[in-house]
């Protein structure tokens, strides 16, 4: 458990509690850290829900609705596995809570608690097969559905990561000048790339945009998959959520052989033509130029301790690669045993 006296989302946590039918006994510990802050709740000896407490100001109660409404839709359809939202005393599905130093407002969100196993990137490359289909069975699923009037997420387009107001911050930040011109020329390259790619609805969409084994729970009883974390959803190319898979190790030798893996899953549900399977390092690149950017303004979350310059330099390895036109292609058909 945190210290309520050194951290004040723990506070805030419990503040949210409040608004939850939970006994005096109930114990909030601390999940996770990333753009929110993930509590896990617990009484009777076991956990029972997750509280995500939202980050000021990295989304709107509007957004924040249409990603529960997404998530509710999604388990209606029968096609993914998903962690319900739960409702609060009010019957609101969204919980407004006050920080103690400030008239500033912020949001939290319940869910039910899934119980199971977190898979990690180095696992088989058959868990990558898995991902791909329930990749395509979700985009399937969007295409399907159309969203409620007032639905609102935001996008990862080019400009989102290029632009003068990059979302998670500017790649560039901290880049020494020798290695700078090998990173712009590939920036300028990926967006070339994907700019001739295009947005159709064939190939973008609504998208869960963190789709990371992390992000699958493998549940204990049946080790079916649940997904979780919505938080970044958004529009964006469908084959953003390849990239994101690989999120943080896009520049290690298994890389090629997991995309292969992943094609392989999603295909058996949803086709790639040739085009597609073209776009798919452009949007690796393009994930990790995000990456990089964030990394610089999270500074506090333990991955970004953990990996550094590291990540800079197999940045820098992967570009050059890419600009050297000696990554492998997928455009063929992809078979594995």
């Amino acid at each position: 458990m945190i210290s309520a006296s050194t951290d004040e989302d723990w506070e805030l946590a419990n503040e949210a509690l409040k608004n939850y039918d939970t006994p005096p006994s109930a114990k909030v510990e601390l999940l996770n850290v990333s753009e929110n802050k993930t509590y896990k709740i617990s009484f009777d000896n076991e956990p029972k829900f997750v509280i995500r407490l939202h980050r000021e100001g990295y989304h709107s109660r509007a957004e924040i609705q249409s990603e529960l409404t997404w998530i509710q839709s999604i388990h209606g359809s029968n096609t993914v596995s998903v962690p319900l939202p739960i409702l609060n005393r009010k019957d609101e599905l969204i919980t407004t809570i006050q920080t103690p130093s400030s008239n500033h407002r912020r949001f939290a969100v319940a869910f039910n608690f899934v119980e199971g196993v977190e898979l990690e990137e180095d696992d088989s490359a058959d868990h990558f097969e898995t991902l791909g289909s329930i990749a395509a069975q979700l985009h399937n699923q969007v295409i399907a559905w159309e969203p409620p009037r007032g639905f609102r997420r935001f996008s990862w387009r080019l400009k989102d990561a290029f632009g003068a107001n990059p979302r998670w911050g500017a790649w560039s930040k901290g880049v020494d000048k020798e290695k700078y011109p090998y990173l712009k020329e590939a920036v300028d390259n990926v967006s070339r790339d994907l700019h001739r790619y295009g947005v159709s609805s064939k190939v973008f969409g609504l998208v869960h945009a963190d789709m990371r084994l992390s992000n699958v729970i493998w549940v204990k009883e049946s080790y079916s998959p649940t997904l979780i974390d919505f938080d970044d959803c958004g529009y964006s190319w469908y084959l953003y959520d390849l990239a994101t898979a690989i999120s943080f190790f896009e520049h290690k030798d298994i890389v090629p052989e997991l995309i292969g893996r992943w094609i392989v899953g999603y295909e058996r549900i949803r086709k790639l033509d040739n085009a597609d399977k073209e776009a798919i390092w452009p949007l690796v690149l393009f994930r990790r130029f995000l990456l990089l950017g964030w990394m610089q303004t999270h500074p506090e979350v333990e991955i970004c301790k953990r990996l550094q310059g590291e990540y800079l330099d197999g940045t820098l390895h992967l570009a050059i690669r890419y600009l050297e036109h000696k990554l492998p292609s997928f455009s063929r058909s992809v078979r594995y045993p």
